[in-house]
């Protein structure tokens, strides 16, 4: 029993781990959401100079973003969005860029968002 009890967390503990990016695991989506992202993103925003990027670097490298949400000098990433048992979401958590005037990356941050 001690055995497969060690088993099992080390499982756990395995699939909770930080992973590096990659872009066919970022843009993966299954069904609404984007399981691989979660732990994609730590290695995405202290590993890669995004802060310089150019818009189509970013697109490149992410993928569009999300539809719907959309601001001026912006792309918002969905890392996740949690619906408990109602339509609108009670937890959301996205990466969002910000661009200058001329399509560089001059900020971006991780908001998380709590019904």
């Amino acid at each position: 029993m001690k055995k497969i009890s060690c088993v099992l967390f080390l499982l756990l503990l395995l699939t909770s781990c930080d992973q590096k990016f990659e872009k066919s695991g970022w843009v993966y989506k299954d069904d609404m959401e984007y399981p691989k992202r979660r732990r994609m993103v730590n290695d995405l925003v202290e590993n890669y100079k995004l802060k310089g990027m150019t818009y189509s670097q970013i697109t490149n490298l992410l993928g569009n973003g999300e539809n719907g949400q959309s601001e001026k000098n912006k792309l918002f990433y969905d890392i996740i969005v949690n619906y408990g048992f109602d339509i609108d979401p009670v937890y959301i958590k996205y990466l969002e860029i910000s661009f200058t005037k001329d399509s560089i990356v001059n900020s971006f941050k991780i908001v998380e968002w709590k019904k």
